[in-house]
């Protein structure tokens, strides 16, 4: 099943600040690696596997390092396709770019992204700045 662009930015904000719905959880996946492990595999006491955050912790990949984990729970059922569309939209393979848009300058580059991020259409495109 094909996710809108709005659900899975709705998925996404479970990769961050996420330690507790890891712990609740007995498995995960990455979207950056596309792997699934037990959480038990997440070393939760070390430092190298997750990030200090405001609220919570920020559970990072034990595969690839990556913080883009999320738990197998109610809120997100795991499955490879769902972790490809997610690696599709957060981590657009260069074979996958459509299009690529080049600027003159960093802040006409950000302008644009920030236009377009917030239009949710940044999917399949390269932001290129001329030098």
């Amino acid at each position: 099943m094909t996710l809108s662009q709005t659900e899975l930015k709705a998925l996404h904000k479970h990769s961050f600040e996420n330690l507790h719905l890891i712990q609740d959880a007995k498995q995960a996946g990455c979207f950056c690696c596309l792997e699934v492990f037990p959480t038990s595999a997440i070393d939760t006491s070390g430092i190298d596997q997750w990030l200090p955050d405001q609220l919570s912790q920020t559970v990072c990949c034990p595969h690839c390092g990556v913080d883009s984990v999320l738990a197998d729970d109610e809120n997100v059922k795991l499955s490879h396709d769902l972790l490809k569309q997610m690696q599709t939209r957060y981590f657009c393979p260069e074979t996958e770019i459509r299009e690529y848009r080049y600027f003159n300058s960093l802040a006409e580059l950000m302008h644009a992204r920030q236009i377009a991020e917030e239009d949710s259409e940044t999917t399949g495109i390269a932001f290129c700045m001329l030098v």
